[in-house]
């Protein structure tokens, strides 16, 4: 048994794969979009991704302890 449980796994990689879709949607339509809105998504996923692998090692640590 991995650190990780199955549901928490599944939020990752649910995650991770909604960002990369994201992103790719993002890069089609970046032409269209201006600047400012750009740097903007990339600070919002940058935080929100993050937030998501702090989270992911405390309760790492959390069910080592």
């Amino acid at each position: 048994m991995g650190l990780l449980t199955k549901a928490q796994k599944g939020i990752f990689f649910g995650s991770m794969t909604w960002w990369l879709i994201l992103g790719g949607i993002i890069l089609k339509i970046k032409h269209k979009l201006p600047a400012a809105w750009i740097d903007r998504i990339k600070y919002v996923s940058a935080i929100i991704l993050w937030t998501f692998c702090i989270v992911a090692i405390i309760n790492g640590f959390i069910q080592i302890l």
